[in-house]
């Protein structure tokens, strides 16, 4: 390795990243139990599972951070937080980015028409157009 984790000699990066997953499940009442890679929820008012994944790549330039500290470290941050908070957390980020635009085609003229008639009646209106 070259320095900051990058390959010498042109080694793709495609070989050398490395990720990591980790899950952690949460009841209220119940039994869990894991035998051979398999996690059973028994008797449980409600189960969170929690799922992080974790890569060595900090930035395009440099694949030298540790993916199994990665995935601990924020699985335990989202445990911490709980699922009310996570989700909080998700829907305030989302509609950052999402809310943003607003599209309003105008009011819906045929709000109880089905989907077949109005498909029916644009095809007439577009081969009435077409012929005169």
């Amino acid at each position: 390795m070259c320095e900051k984790g990058f390959p010498c000699g042109g080694l793709s990066l495609l070989w050398i990243v490395r990720f990591e997953g980790r899950m952690r499940v949460s009841t209220h009442g119940g039994n869990i139990s894991c035998t051979d890679g398999t996690i059973s929820v028994t008797g449980a008012d409600e189960a969170i599972i929690y799922v992080t994944i974790a890569t060595n790549v900090v930035n395009y330039q440099d694949i030298s951070a540790d993916e199994h500290i990665r995935a601990m470290e924020n699985l335990q941050s989202a445990t911490s937080l709980g699922y009310d908070r996570l989700k909080t957390d998700h829907q305030q980020r989302f509609n950052q980015y999402m809310q943003r635009v607003c599209l309003n085609l105008g009011p819906d003229l045929y709000p109880t028409m089905p989907t077949d008639q109005r498909i029916a009646l644009f095809q007439e209106h577009q081969n009435s157009e077409t012929h005169n």
